[in-house]
């Protein structure tokens, strides 16, 4: 099994669109410039006593410069910061990551990395890139101005469809050459089948670590995501299987997600242009179309009034009930007051031919 590596890629602003959380470029420049002492104080996922072995490959020195460095590029194509929106695409932000176990020239990978996002985006709008070797797992950070033919673009780089091309020019260009492969996103059952598999091998394989005071905590991470801990033992899911396709009929047909309707507790209602017969038990009318004994509601000038159960023969081929477009009514036919449709009566077929 070849190594798994990670890459993403994420816009950094206040916007909060799609549940993102939002950053600042000058936080995400001090987090990756190691400047936040909260994150070192905490002895979470940052061991401070590694620290010292993380580099820069490229860009600012500080989280100052990188924020110089940005504000200079916007001015070079005629922008003020001051200016944008306050949610705006600040930078954009990729993170490469590899095994924790990873036996591949680190400072060679990263490198490349760096050359892949200055062959994409221009080396010259490159900020910073950072490598971190104090985490669980060596990355990189990239912090990008998303400048594009002298146009600030924002986000527009990382969309679904540029995101996807990306992913598919990184994997060719650079992750395969090293013998990698993407990690797998798990969600939902295979997820699932992943901890359960991790579980498994650890019971038959490590039980050590089931008596360990740490084994809690090591669950609970497996659990959250087993995809590291498949790669640590070379384990493998079967071939993920292709969705079902829906057919063009069951599409348009489908009720959706929820409820099928949220009117089906209400009474059957009629078809628009569709006159109720009068002797049929009394139902709600669809807006614009009278119904003797029921309330009446007209929201314009087009009223429909159903014929009586008396008409003529003469009429026998003509429809039910007729439908006008309301630019096509002469205003002289609408009561001033109401905007109601004044009712009239068409003549005969017979009467037409007589005096024709």
């Amino acid at each position: 099994m070849s190594a798994d590596y990670w890459m993403s890629v994420k816009s950094i602003g206040l916007s909060k669109l799609g549940g993102r959380k939002p950053c600042t470029l000058s936080v995400a420049a001090k987090h990756n410039k190691r400047e936040l002492a909260h994150e070192l104080e905490e002895r979470g996922r940052i061991d401070p006593e590694r620290t010292r072995l993380n580099y820069s490959v490229v860009g600012a020195i500080d989280s100052a410069g990188v924020v110089a460095m940005a504000s200079q590029l916007m001015e070079s194509i005629g922008i003020s910061p001051d200016k944008m929106r306050r949610d705006y695409c600040q930078a954009l932000e990729f993170v490469f990551s590899l095994p924790a176990n990873t036996t591949i020239d680190i400072e060679r990978y990263f490198a490349d990395c760096f050359e892949w996002c200055s062959a994409r985006f221009g080396v010259e709008n490159i900020l910073s890139v950072d490598v971190h070797l104090d985490e669980s797992t060596p990355h990189c950070h990239a912090l990008i101005a998303p400048i594009q033919s002298g146009h600030w673009v924002g986000g527009k780089p990382i969309d679904r469809t540029n995101t996807k091309a990306m992913i598919e020019s990184f994997s060719k260009q650079v992750a395969s050459v090293y013998g990698l492969k993407m990690v797998e996103r798990l969600t939902g059952k295979r997820k699932g089948d992943a901890v359960a598999m991790v579980l498994k091998h650890i019971e038959n394989n490590d039980r050590g670590f089931l008596q360990s005071s740490a084994w809690q905590p090591l669950r609970q991470a497996i659990e959250r995501n087993p995809a590291p801990f498949l790669s640590a033992y070379g384990l493998e899911l079967d071939n993920k299987l292709p969705a079902n396709l829906k057919t063009m009929a069951q599409i348009f047909t489908s009720a959706g997600k929820g409820a099928k309707r949220e009117t089906l507790h209400l009474s059957k209602r009629n078809p628009i242009g569709i006159a109720s017969q009068v002797n049929k038990p009394a139902q709600e009318n669809p807006i614009g179309i009278q119904n003797k004994g029921g309330k009446h509601r007209s929201l314009s000038c087009v009223g429909i009034d159903p014929f009586q159960n008396s008409i003529e023969p003469s009429y026998a081929h003509q429809p039910e009930s007729i439908c006008v477009r309301e630019t096509e009514l002469d205003p002289v036919l609408c009561d001033p007051a109401t905007g109601e449709l004044l009712q009239f009566q068409l003549e005969p077929i017979q009467q037409q031919k007589d005096q024709s």
